[in-house]
Formats: C-alpha cells, sequence, structure tokens
C-alpha cells in the first residue's frame, strides 16, 4: 500500500477557507476557534521480516529419482562459499531415500579440477534401480565449477556441460546437495566406477595391494588390481578410464623369459602405461606399444595413466 507522506488534507469549508485579509489573520482565526495547522509528518512503513526461502529442490523425474542431464530448478539463494577450494583432493556423498552417491574432486595450483563421481538411484516403491558413473574436468573459478562431464549410464555415454557450485562444505550439481566427508569414506564407492564403465575380457580382475613404485609413487590416487587370465586365455583387455593425476595399476605374475606384448588406446590418444619389474625397477615408461622380453619371475607392475585430461582407455597384455 502506497503511504502518502502528506496525510493532512485541509476542504473548503475547513477554518482556513474562512480567514481573508493579510492584516487580520491571526484575529479571525482566533474569533474562530481555529487552531494553526499541524506540520505533516511522514509515516514509516512498518519493518517486515526477510522472505523465507528454500534451499535447491532436487528435479524429480516420473521414479522420484535424480540422474545427470537434468535440469532443475533451484528456489531460493544458492550455496554461499566462504572461501574458495584450496588446492587438494576433495571429497562430498550424498545418502537420501532415493539417491547414494560420491564425489571426488582434485584441485590444482592453477585452477583446474578432475574428478569422478558415482551414484546409485533407487526407489523401492517404483521397483526403479540404477546406477551410473561420471568422469569430471574443468576448472574452478572461486565457488563454481565449469566442468565437462562424461556419464555411463546403462550402457550409454553422455558428455554434458556443468555448472555446479561448492561452499560451506557443500557441493550443489543443480539436481542434489551434497555433503563435505572425508575422502577415505568415499573411496571404496568411487572405485565401483571402473565395474560401471569397464568391461574385462579374456582375464579376471580383483583388488589387490602393491607398495608404492616409481610410477606411482606421485599419484594422487592409485588404484591397484590383480589380472590373471582365464583358464587357457594368454590375451585379456581391460576397458576403463583414469582420472588425471590418478592411476591405474595392474599386477600380472610371469616368468623369467616369457613376452609381455601390452598396448593401449584411447578414444583422445591421451593414455599411456608403464612397466616396473618385481625388484622395482622400472623397464618402460609411457608407451602405447611394446613386446618385452621378461627377465624376472613374480609380479610385474603395469602402470596405466593420462597424459591430458582424464583418459578413457583400452588395455590388451598378453604373455606367452
Amino acid at each position: 500500500m502506497a503511504i502518502d507522506l502528506f496525510a493532512a488534507r485541509f476542504g473548503s469549508g475547513s477554518c482556513w477557507a474562512k480567514a481573508s485579509g493579510t492584516l487580520a489573520i491571526a484575529l479571525v482565526l482566533t474569533l474562530a476557534g481555529c487552531k494553526s495547522p499541524e506540520k505533516p509528518t511522514a509515516t514509516t512503513p512498518a519493518e517486515t521480516s526477510p522472505a523465507v526461502t528454500s534451499g535447491p529442490t532436487p528435479n524429480s523425474n516420473s521414479s522420484g529419482t535424480s540422474e545427470p542431464g537434468e535440469t532443475s530448478q533451484v528456489i531460493g539463494e544458492p550455496i554461499v562459499s566462504e572461501h574458495e577450494l584450496i588446492p587438494g583432493r576433495h571429497c562430498y556423498a550424498i545418502n537420501s531415500e532415493t539417491l547414494t552417491g560420491a564425489i571426488g574432486l582434485t584441485v590444482r595450483a592453477d585452477d583446474s579440477v578432475v574428478g569422478e563421481s558415482q551414484a546409485t538411484v533407487h526407489n523401492e516403491v517404483a521397483g526403479y534401480y540404477t546406477g551410473y558413473g561420471q568422469i569430471l574436468s574443468g576448472a574452478i573459478n572461486k565457488d563454481q565449477l565449469t566442468l565437462d562431464l562424461t556419464s555411463y549410464i546403462e550402457g550409454d555415454v553422455q558428455q554434458a556441460q556443468e555448472t555446479w557450485a561448492v561452499g560451506n562444505d557443500q557441493l550443489d550439481n543443480g539436481r542434489d546437495i551434497y555433503e563435505q566427508v572425508d575422502c577415505s569414506v568415499v573411496q571404496e564407492q568411487l572405485d565401483l566406477l571402473g565395474e560401471i564403465i569397464g568391461q574385462t575380457e579374456g582375464a579376471q580382475l580383483e583388488e589387490a595391494d602393491a607398495p608404492a613404485n616409481d610410477l606411482t609413487e606421485g599419484a594422487n590416487f592409485v588404484r591397484v588390481r590383480r589380472l590373471s587370465f582365464a583358464p587357457g586365455a594368454t590375451l585379456g583387455r581391460v576397458e576403463d578410464a583414469v582420472v588425471r593425476a590418478d592411476r591405474d595399476e595392474y599386477l600380472v605374475g610371469a616368468a623369467a623369459g616369457q613376452t609381455m606384448t601390452l598396448s593401449i588406446s584411447a578414444l583422445e590418444d591421451n593414455a599411456v602405461f608403464g612397466v616396473v619389474a618385481p625388484d622395482g625397477s622400472v623397464l618402460v615408461d609411457e608407451e602405447t606399444t611394446i613386446a618385452l622380453e621378461l627377465p624376472q619371475s613374480g609380479d610385474y607392475s603395469i602402470v596405466v595413466g593420462g597424459t591430458r585430461g582424464n583418459a578413457s582407455y583400452g588395455l590388451e597384455v598378453e604373455i606367452r
């Protein structure tokens, strides 16, 4: 409602209309019983409480779940960042009625960002269940992440660009809000990414441990798996992906005198491998194809990494 700053109004029948004559004005006012007009005063609007707004609302599909590639309407103010993420590893998690997810981000000194995410969407009432994984790369500018995403969901690969917000120990990807956690809490879930986007032919993989070597000690994170051939097979192929500055390490048992033939391919030609002998010596580094006569018996480490950005790769290993 507009407020009239001059609310005191005087009509033609007021005492002021009865007074006439410049010299007798004071006397006439007295005889007529009129009072001096009061100075108009401005009224001040009543103070109101600020409107209460809700946080970002996850978008829902028919199954009541949130999936990559959807656009959600954010109601209210976005996450306000108190500080920029410092270089290093940062992890986030969500565990709601319909979504269990984890995100790992590595921020570089030059403000570049790489990472990965893994999530499971589930709706028991609707009988809906699926999992998806993402490889992330981009840059950070204060509290904004500008990312290129490769999403793997139900056998489909999707490319997208998104802007995420970080701050106050949270991450908002435009669909859901994740809470910051210690990376050790979500690493096991992030390791499922390989199962979602990878496949193994003619070989078997299982989680393993290995001491750091000259090709892995400088990596942010090393995923170690033992590769063993299927009965009667001498050739195995692994398809997977590795985040920039991380390494995938494959342990392969072989005997002295055998020949190991290796080749790696990547869509963007940005994946290479190195080989470390059982005694810790580096036999080759940053190769894409090679045949090696093995000097010792024991476990050989095949270390895979990206030359730029994240790398989706296919690795073939043959031992004869």
